[in-house]
């Protein structure tokens, strides 16, 4: 064998006392390996995925550096310490309403706690859903003393 060629599958090749089976030697050329190949084929995707989200909060940051100013940047922030779901929900609001030109400035710390205000507000006009269970019915079924 030429030192060009990598072993990657050897199978039976000495007859074993019970069988008589045969191992066989598949070689491939060096950089031909298809196991190594499907792994390393699955780390570039996981690395390429790694890449594309560190851009995208790259640019997340960018575009809310430009749209707030230091005081609402650190309001945000600790928003995001103690409501990481809500802060989420703010920034990406904060960005939709930047690429769509509804915001021309920076927002200062007074107009980012009147959004803050806003949201509050909306998410508090959702009406709730409550479950109620009556348990005066269930304890009426019959259904038990049919055995």
């Amino acid at each position: 064998m030429d030192g060009s060629f990598e072993l990657i599958f050897m199978e039976k090749i000495h007859p074993l006392p019970h069988k008589n089976t045969l191992f066989r030697v598949c070689v491939y050329p060096t950089g031909h390996n298809p196991v190594n190949s499907a792994m390393e084929e699955e780390t570039n995707k996981q690395k390429a995925l790694e890449e594309r989200k560190a851009r995208e909060l790259e640019t997340k940051h960018s575009i809310l550096s430009q749209v707030l100013d230091q005081e609402a940047r650190a309001r945000l922030n600790t928003i995001s310490v103690a409501k990481p779901e809500k802060a989420s929900q703010i920034e990406n609001m904060l960005i939709q309403m930047a690429q769509t030109g509804r915001i021309r400035g920076r927002l200062n710390d007074k107009e980012l706690l009147g959004l803050l205000e806003q949201v509050g507000a909306m998410q508090q006009s959702k009406p709730s859903v409550t479950v109620k269970f009556d348990r005066r019915r269930a304890m009426l079924d019959d259904s038990d003393d049919d055995y």
